[in-house]
């Protein structure tokens, strides 16, 4: 029995009839299939300084939990949709978390609601670091399109993903990938 041979949905049933506590030979052959195109995934939609393969486990233990769940009303039912579809939504969930665990860092407040500590946020900047930053963005402004400066405006405003994809009408890989191009146009702008 060669276990490549399986569907996806073949192989999700083998580990929920295997249960927690078995061998996860099926597990480890659905990790292999996906891994590469979650690596992937989460290497250009993660903000540089986090660890892609560390936000494909987060995907990994979160599937596994779910397919490990004794309730049969939790079970994966392939009429709902694929497995590949499950994967890339809990894909999509782990990126909003983690950039929402960011914001929070940002604004200065843990998830659990404690202050971070005074050294780890970012200083205030004072005039002449704004004078630099609005020359900056002045400069990169215009090599923008409608949409760019639009999404640019919102993130200097500090909003979330989903405030920007609301009041735009923009999906949120579109905004990601705005996002990376706004990124590199300011390196552009940088490196010039």
């Amino acid at each position: 029995m060669n276990l490549a041979d399986f569907a996806d949905e073949e192989l999700v049933a083998k580990v929920q009839e295997q249960g927690a506590g078995q061998p996860a030979g099926a597990f480890d052959e659905l990790l292999r299939r996906h891994n590469p195109l979650l690596l992937s995934y989460f290497r250009r939609a993660s903000h540089p300084g986090e660890d892609a393969s560390d936000l494909c486990q987060e995907v990994w233990v979160r599937i596994w939990r779910w397919l490990s769940d004794p309730d049969p009303s939790r079970r994966f039912d392939p009429a709902r949709g694929s497995f590949r579809r499950v994967l890339h939504q809990e894909a999509r969930n782990v990126a909003a978390d983690c950039f929402r665990r960011r914001q929070r860092d940002l604004r200065g407040v843990h998830p659990e609601g404690e202050p971070v500590p005074a050294e780890s946020v970012p200083a205030q900047p004072d005039q002449e670091s704004d004078v630099i930053v609005a020359d900056l963005v002045e400069a990169v402004t215009h090599r923008l399109d409608e949409k760019e400066r639009t999404v640019l405006s919102y993130l200097r405003k500090g909003a979330p993903i989903s405030q920007i994809c609301e009041a735009t009408g923009l999906s949120q890989p579109t905004v990601w990938r705005i996002q990376q191009r706004l990124r590199q146009a300011f390196k552009d702008v940088l490196d010039a």
